[in-house]
């Protein structure tokens, strides 16, 4: 059940006025904690107590699939939430969070978050999201293959993630091709095959440290 919200204020703001505060402001309520790689957020099976917001670096979202042995969901990032599950009533996570490299964090309990104004609609708004992003990789999972999954989170990432730079877009940190697999449902083989592909097409080149789009359109219709 999500917890009760009846006590906070409400305004005729908008959703993204309301974000774009909670952002710049209610953030700042919070002090950011520096997290050495490979620190552990939170595991499945824990009751959450706080929110968490991403400043600086890498957190990967793994599912446990057997003893000592987990598959990469996601890999957030700089700007992004996690750990909306506290929205909810003693709901236990399924997952397990932790830092795929240092990391600043900004963790936000429960009990502050329940003190503040608009709330509510930053919460449904960050929630709705989440969930549209789920729908729209269930849906890309069921419809499109491998290749295109592939191509869809290049695309996607570099929508949300990248900077502009002349014509190209630049992607720092960019993850491991194990983790790329995990997120779209593909195998490593494939998704070395497919990055390599688009390189020597001179659509993309990528290392460990970046991921630089050179032709935006060339991949989209590739």
């Amino acid at each position: 059940m999500l917890r009760s919200m009846n006590n906070f204020s409400e305004s005729n703001l908008s959703v993204e006025q309301i974000n774009a505060s909670f952002k710049e402001s209610i953030l700042a309520k919070f002090p950011i904690k520096k997290l050495k790689k490979g620190t552990s957020l939170y595991r499945s099976g824990d009751t959450l107590k706080s929110l968490f917001f991403i400043v600086s670096g890498r957190v990967r979202i793994s599912q446990p699939i057997g003893k000592d042995k987990d598959q990469t969901n996601n890999i957030l990032m700089k700007g992004d939430f996690l750990g909306e599950e506290v929205f909810f009533d003693n709901k236990k996570v399924t997952q397990n969070a932790y830092t795929f490299v240092e990391c600043e964090v900004i963790e936000m309990p429960i009990q502050e978050l329940m003190k503040i104004p608009n709330i509510l609609v930053f919460t449904n708004s960050l929630l709705t999201q989440k969930l549209e992003t789920f729908k729209y990789r269930l849906s890309t999972i069921a419809n499109k293959d491998s290749k295109s999954r592939i191509i869809d989170f290049i695309e996607n990432l570099v929508n949300t993630k990248g900077k502009k730079i002349g014509f190209e877009y630049v992607v720092y940190d960019f993850m491991t091709h194990n983790d790329i697999a995990g997120i779209t449902s593909t195998s490593r083989q494939t998704v070395t095959t497919v990055l390599n592909e688009l390189k020597r097409n001179d659509i993309i080149t990528f290392n460990r440290r970046r991921l630089i789009v050179r032709d935006m359109s060339a991949l989209q219709n590739f």
